[in-house]
């Protein structure tokens, strides 16, 4: 049977990669885009049965991308093809019900059994962080910690860890930096932390950044 495929990724490269993996296979990418719009046109118009995504796309927001797609194409399976493990991002695709998280470093072989298991609903991941962060999202105490935040604030939190200041993350984030305060006075109140020291250890320590 067919497996029709759609690839999002920003990179040209990496598009360039996908389109030569899969040129001899039974798998048919049916698109290729390095753009949102283009990538829900295609879906649209291609009707694929897996998307392989890229989540840490630089040019738009690859969470929020997700986040639409499994609303407007729930049927879809979903497959993350990106270059980290990061935890961020695992636990985003983890929550939007992504079958597999890949490295973009994987053998061409590897990947495409990947994709046959996952249109099957067979095999387990080769990703120990993913399968580590499956657990992980399962687990009751996770998911009431979890439950504490928005999005929004997760992200802000995972900008926090990594030593930016609220005019760095407002820059990421699109947004002002009035708005990352105001994101930051609800963590904190949330998690009863008193600082934003206090606030990246917590996101450390449970495992959310």
């Amino acid at each position: 049977m067919e497996i029709r495929l759609l690839h999002v990724d920003d990179k040209d490269l990496i598009r360039t990669g996908i389109r030569s993996v899969l040129s001899d296979t039974s798998l048919h990418l049916v698109g290729s885009a390095s753009t949102e719009n283009d990538a829900f046109l295609l879906a649209q118009e291609r009707f694929p049965d897996i998307l392989l995504m890229n989540i840490q796309v630089q040019s738009f927001d690859g969470v929020q991308f997700l986040r639409k797609y499994t609303q407007m194409f729930p049927r879809h399976k979903i497959i993350v093809l990106t270059s980290s493990n990061d935890p961020f991002f695992l636990l985003q695709s983890a929550s939007l019900g992504v079958k597999d998280y890949v490295l973009d470093s994987i053998a061409g072989l590897e990947l495409i059994q990947n994709i046959q298991n996952v249109y099957y609903g067979i095999g387990v991941s080769q990703n120990d962080a993913w399968k580590q962060t499956l657990e992980t999202m399962n687990s009751p105490q996770f998911q009431k910690i979890h439950q504490k935040l928005t999005v929004r604030e997760q992200e802000v939190l995972r900008f926090l860890v990594q030593g930016k200041s609220n005019k760095e993350i407002a820059a990421q984030l699109n947004v002002t930096a009035d708005t990352i305060k105001e994101h930051l006075i609800r963590i904190f109140r949330k998690i009863d932390a008193h600082d934003r020291t206090e606030a990246a250890v917590w996101a450390v320590r449970k495992g959310l950044v």
